[in-house]
């Protein structure tokens, strides 16, 4: 994904190792449209591997849950 996208991933720590993969989302990465793209950027990197993946179902979600985002009450400092 970084290479090819310039998204980074990164791997679970301690029990959780090997069982999920982390996107970055702290600081300004953590507005709706940067964590809707790096899903987005996630669905093509699975589907450029062989995944049977149904693109623009994982952003539709991520829409959704941000249905309620108030941009004004976050501040980033």
């Amino acid at each position: 994904m970084r290479s090819r996208y310039g998204v980074m991933i990164s791997g679970g720590y301690g029990s959780i190792a090997g069982k999920v993969f982390r996107l970055g989302h702290m600081g300004i990465t953590a507005h709706p449209t940067t964590v809707v793209a790096q899903i987005g950027v996630l669905e093509r990197s699975l589907l450029d591997l062989g995944h049977n993946v149904e693109l623009g179902k994982g952003v539709g979600a991520a829409l959704t849950e941000f249905a309620n985002w108030d941009d004004a009450s976050r501040s980033y400092s």
